[in-house]
């Protein structure tokens, strides 16, 4: 299976893009999207530069090699984006190490939720825990737990819970547009009301209408609560 278009952006953006030989953290010489000569060809060397194109052309063959790496190490069916969580993970620490992971034994096991968790826990480099790691590890989990990779709700428009974790969160875009609708409409119908009343004081009525909007918003989150709480039973 090849590595879908996340999958794809997702290695770019954490391996970069360098035209001029460096030496990673570990001391390996690297070019263009991570490209190393343990990738099989060009070899890499000090000094050697290359083109954009270059670079794109060195990743898609050297995509290849991961994805074969992936396939026949795992015995399970996969989804899209956990095939491509994997290959990403395999392209960053390579083929012999992801042979050996827990990610894959959970995986092979059905344990799909321990090997999303077990992702994180290859976040050293040298010994070191490198940020760099930690957030890529939790990018490709958060792609392993999207599932079937069909149509997502954009990442933009999820609160960072939900995208984290492929949960709800109560303050998702939907939530709270749907909160600020039900206040308008509680703050409409209690204006109304106390336009009616025909209470003494014009005071008491905005007190009232202040209460009724307070006690809306306050019973709309609790339900909220409830009903994300059943569920996902959390």
């Amino acid at each position: 299976m090849q590595t879908n278009a996340e999958g794809l952006s997702l290695i770019k953006i954490f391996e970069g893009l360098r035209l001029k030989a460096y030496k990673d953290p570990v001391g390996i010489l690297t070019i263009g999207y991570g490209h190393t000569s343990a990738a099989g060809a060009p070899e890499v060397k000090l000094g050697m530069v290359i083109t954009r194109e270059e670079a794109e052309a060195m990743l898609r063959r050297d995509l290849v090699t991961y994805e074969k790496a992936v396939a026949d190490a795992v015995k399970v069916t996969l989804t899209s984006n956990q095939n491509s969580a994997c290959v990403s993970l395999c392209y960053n620490i390579g083929p012999g190490n992801f042979k050996k992971s827990s990610v894959l034994r959970f995986i092979n096991q059905g344990r799909f939720d321990d090997a999303a968790d077990a992702f994180l826990l290859w976040n050293r480099a040298g010994g070191k825990i490198l940020s760099g790691l930690v957030k890529r590890r939790a990018a490709e989990a958060a792609l392993f737990i999207k599932g079937s990779g069909s149509v997502d709700t954009p990442e933009e428009e999820r609160a960072p819970v939900e995208a984290a974790t492929g949960k709800p969160s109560i303050l998702s875009t939907t939530n709270v547009a749907a909160g600020v609708a039900a206040a308008a409409t509680i703050s409409a119908s209690a204006k109304e009301i106390a336009n009616n009343a025909s209470a003494v004081f014009s005071g008491q009525n905005m007190i009232g209408v202040l209460a009724v909007v307070v006690l809306g918003a306050l019973g709309w989150i609790v339900y909220q609560r409830y009903v994300h709480k059943r569920d996902w039973g959390i």
